[in-house]
């Protein structure tokens, strides 16, 4: 910490502020328990806020229609911008590296690669040919940064190739790759629409009472199973985390408590409890 404190002051605020006990949350091999959910996942909770409390049925149609609506809306957009050759979000990318080359000088070694120097004299180099600058933009989403603007403008003056920086955007932030991407939507469907019966001859329309199923004895589950890892491997980091030594597979010794994690007992006969 006192490394990272002289490296990046911000940083170590910045992790100070964090409770210790989930910096290693991404490294821990055992189950997984808290708030994990997804960034998508709550964007979809956001949208669908209200929507989310109807019947199965009513609200995947919901959701087919909003999705429906929704790539047909982009797909005019890129319809409307098709004599711009780039998206807005790439053009406006291109528009603001332009301003950042402004200021730099450039030292030309071949007709793909070249050294930048910033007013503050920092230097960078770029390779147009691989697509990369050591700042890092570059290769980040493919748009040319402010350095890769520096040298392609500096070639533009002394080769007769005249390169420009659209030449090195990737396809798909181009209005074309949009329109593409958007072109086939979803059928429109109508629950009006639905089969009435199957071939078993049941009535979708009819009411049908819920099976009736034993209830599992005991609590149910509340941990999630990571997908992948065994009991052996849930087991080891256990082990690990508890400082103990880790019991065979099978055999006498091999059952662990589900409350401290240690071995030899269960959570029926565990003394910290």
């Amino acid at each position: 910490m006192d490394q990272l404190v002289q490296f990046n002051p911000n940083a170590a605020s910045y992790l100070k502020d964090i409770d210790p006990k989930l910096w290693v949350t991404a490294f821990y091999a055992g189950p997984y328990y808290g708030h994990k959910t997804s960034n998508v996942v709550e964007a979809t909770n956001k949208v669908f806020k209200e929507q989310r409390e109807l019947p199965v049925l009513d609200l995947l149609n919901t959701i087919w229609h909003y999705v429906m609506e929704e790539r047909f809306e982009r797909y005019t957009q890129a319809c409307a911008l098709y004599p711009q050759i780039h998206t807005p979000y790439g053009y406006e990318a291109l528009v603001q590296n332009q301003r950042w080359a402004k200021s730099n000088t450039v030292q030309i070694s071949t007709t793909t690669s070249g050294v930048i120097t910033q007013n503050n004299h920092r230097t960078f180099c770029v390779d147009l040919w691989l697509r990369t600058c050591d700042c890092g933009h570059f290769q980040k989403n493919g748009i040319p940064c402010g350095h890769a603007f520096t040298l392609i403008q500096a070639l533009q003056a002394c080769i007769n190739s005249h390169p420009q920086p659209r030449d090195y955007m990737p396809y798909f932030f181009t209005t074309l790759a949009w329109q593409h991407t958007y072109h086939y939507n979803l059928k429109a469907v109508s629950l009006d629409q639905l089969a009435a019966g199957s071939n078993t001859g049941e009535d979708f329309g009819s009411i049908v009472a819920p099976k009736k199923e034993r209830k599992a004895m005991g609590r149910p589950k509340v941990k999630r199973m990571v997908a992948g890892e065994s009991r052996r491997h849930i087991a080891k980091a256990q082990a690990v985390l508890n400082n103990s030594e880790i019991a065979p597979v099978r055999g006498a010794g091999s059952q662990s408590c589900t409350h401290c994690g240690e071995y030899g007992h269960n959570r029926r006969r565990c003394g910290k409890l």
